[in-house]
């Protein structure tokens, strides 16, 4: 199955469709908007006593674009809409000529997703710093250009991984419903926070201290250390104590790695998990 005439027509559709603008144009209407009521009730000063300052960049775009899993959820959203509207429509079972062209359809399904991840990010990246720029904000520390992008280039990242695991799960169990109501729950952090007390408590009741590591494998535990150290990506963070039971605010990466070492590894680990679900478990099933 050609990939880029498929890709070429589902962007055709995306862009001709009203959910795609409707979704976006509220991504960042929610997003920025939290953050300009924060500011306009004086709740949201990055550094307090200081004016409108940031002290990095990569701290206003953690503070203003990471917290609350917001990305995440509109991410979600367009990405179960997209991974079951074939099946709705009945298309995909005339694509589906012969099983072995289903793996480049799914390919092409995960880069379109990869490209509304992208849309939404630099969507809403650009629009916070247009928005902050006119409100006078400013940035104690510069930092070099290339630590900006690589932090956005790890939101990125993260975001996909997200779509990707929404997408797998939409396609294995084919609920509409089941999928986007666990894509909700991972966006807002509800599934990592329950892994993570599930874990203290197993470690408590059972002394197996390697649970700790496990439950800060989940795929929101690297975006939220991004949202909560921005500035500490290439600090080398020891591994979390095995004395005490695991810290519920997701505040340290395992095995003493850089924090974008462990975002890149366990992103690229999920979108791998993700994309080997989808191919395997869809080979030979029935489209209908």
């Amino acid at each position: 199955m050609m990939i880029l005439p498929l890709l070429k027509s589902d962007f055709y559709r995306l862009v001709r469709s009203t959910y795609f603008w409707v979704v976006s144009v509220l991504s960042v209407l929610v997003s920025e908007g939290f953050t300009l009521i924060g500011i306009l009730a004086g709740s949201d000063e990055p550094t307090p006593g200081a004016g409108r300052v940031w002290q990095t960049h990569a701290q206003m775009l953690s503070s203003s674009l990471l917290v609350g899993g917001l990305l995440l959820l509109f991410t979600s959203i367009l990405t179960v809409r997209i991974a079951s509207e074939d099946t709705e429509r009945g298309l995909v079972k005339n694509l589906f000529a012969g099983r072995s062209r289903r793996a480049g359809y799914y390919i092409e399904k995960l880069m379109m997703i990869a490209g509304i991840t992208a849309w939404i990010l630099f969507l809403n990246v650009a629009v916070m710093e247009v928005m902050l720029a006119v409100l006078g904000y400013r940035y104690a520390q510069p930092e070099p250009w290339g630590r900006t992008i690589l932090y956005v280039a790890l939101m990125l990242l993260g975001m996909f991984a997200m779509g990707a695991l929404v997408a797998a799960m939409t396609w294995l169990i084919r609920s509409k419903a089941f999928s986007m109501t666990a894509g909700v729950l991972v966006a807002i952090g509800i599934v990592n926070s329950v892994v993570s007390l599930a874990a203290a408590v197993l470690i408590s009741a059972t002394k197996m201290k390697w649970i700790g590591t496990l439950a800060q494998m989940t795929i929101t535990s690297p975006l939220e250390q991004l949202g909560r150290q921005p500035d500490n990506l290439f600090v080398t963070l020891g591994a979390q104590s095995t004395t005490v039971l695991p810290d519920l605010s997701g505040t340290a990466p395992t095995w003493g790695w850089p924090l974008w070492v462990f975002s890149l590894v366990l992103f690229t680990a999920w979108i791998a998990l993700s994309v080997a679900v989808t191919l395997l478990a869809n080979r030979r099933r029935d489209v209908c």
